[in-house]
């Protein structure tokens, strides 16, 4: 599910979202997180032989129930070594050939490791064998995802009121649609609404399918919903943000975006919103500071930004930096994953680019 397709000057961009983020924003954050592993554990213990990789949240649920899983790597500082291979997919495959991992277990928001699923998914050599509120466990191998259980759920937090349980719910949808944003989540949609039909979450995720099927008004009313009820839910202002960009209501889009920059500053989905709405604002300078931050999270974990380079290049153009264009659309050029069309836009781009020498300077 491509939450957005557009285009900043002629380039597709498709901006796909988590949902997991937006969990809590209804004072829901001391939810149980499964300390105990009560879901999981069978399924771990169902893994082949053989170490797990898992997120820091993940490594802290081993430890508890199946601390002979746990692994550790020789390499960089540890933490710093699953931080990138959670962002990239090329990073992790490198632990996986030295560990032979068993299994992966990302505990909490899948959605923070978006980068390694996203990978998996494209290989399709992994797949989730079980995703609950709490964690996302994966096995080598092709196969079809297994969606959460919304019964088994429900019953974890039998004792519980239904808010609670329904949070619980929205938390396993959003863990599923990390892994594929096109899952089917109706029935915990169903189930949300039976629960607490007001709930922000559950409006968030309403919100969220809609927006995947490019319904905007319907995307919009729903955000909006969970919006009257918790004003800074991040899954549903960045919902609200794509929607108003899409119905190409920028300025007014531009008010979602930035309270999002100010929930997560470092948050990339947020950053390159913000950059698509600077651009149809003509706000060069917010563009370019939102894609030079991008550019450089995404080098410093080892991602390409071929992608983004393209971008900055015509926004530096944009605002009278020629120069600064050129720099940016030699180093897309001359990157190894430059696909040939981005080639040929960038050179019919500097072709057309006039050097800084030539401008007319104001008198």
């Amino acid at each position: 599910m491509k939450i957005f397709t557009g285009t900043i000057r002629g380039i597709p961009v498709f901006l796909a979202m988590g949902f997991l983020s937006g969990c809590g924003g209804n004072g829901t954050d001391n939810l149980p997180v499964d300390p105990q592993g009560n879901l999981s554990k069978p399924v771990l213990a169902s893994l082949p032989a053989g170490p797990v990789f898992a997120n820091p949240a993940g490594k802290a649920l081993l430890s508890r129930v199946a601390p002979e899983r746990m692994w550790s790597d020789s390499g960089p500082p540890e933490g710093r070594s699953i931080e990138t291979a959670l962002a990239n997919g090329e990073v992790w495959r490198k632990l996986d050939r030295r560990h032979r991992f068993a299994g992966i277990v990302l505990a909490g928001d899948a959605g923070n490791a978006r980068g390694l699923l996203d990978h998996l998914r494209r290989r399709r050599d992994w797949h989730p064998v079980h995703i609950d509120h709490a964690t996302c466990i994966l096995v080598r191998g092709p196969g079809k995802a297994t969606l959460p259980d919304v019964e088994k759920i429900a019953a974890a937090f039998s004792d519980a009121p239904a808010t609670r349980r329904a949070v619980a719910l929205a938390r396993a949808a959003g863990n599923a649609l990390a892994w594929d944003p096109g899952a089917d989540i109706s029935a915990l949609i169903a189930k949300i609404r039976e629960l607490d039909p007001g709930l922000p979450d559950g409006l968030a995720l309403e919100a969220t399918v809609l927006a995947g099927k490019e319904k905007w008004p319907g995307a919009l009313e729903k955000s909006d919903a969970a919006l009257a009820r918790s004003p800074e839910h991040p899954a549903a202002l960045f919902v609200k943000a794509q929607a108003l960009f899409a119905l190409r209501r920028f300025r007014d889009a531009s008010a979602p975006a930035q309270i999002l920059i100010r929930l997560a500053p470092d948050n990339a989905q947020y950053l390159l919103l913000q950059a698509k709405i600077a651009h149809e604002q003509h706000d060069s300078a917010l563009e370019i500071a939102a894609l030079e931050k991008i550019i450089g999270q995404a080098e410093a974990v080892g991602l390409s930004v071929t992608f983004y380079r393209v971008f900055l290049g015509q926004a530096y153009s944009a605002s009278g930096e020629p120069d600064k264009a050129r720099i940016q659309f030699e180093k897309a050029r001359g990157a190894g994953d430059a696909t040939p069309g981005q080639k040929d836009f960038i050179d019919r781009a500097l072709e057309r680019l006039v050097p800084a020498a030539a401008v007319p300077q104001p008198k």
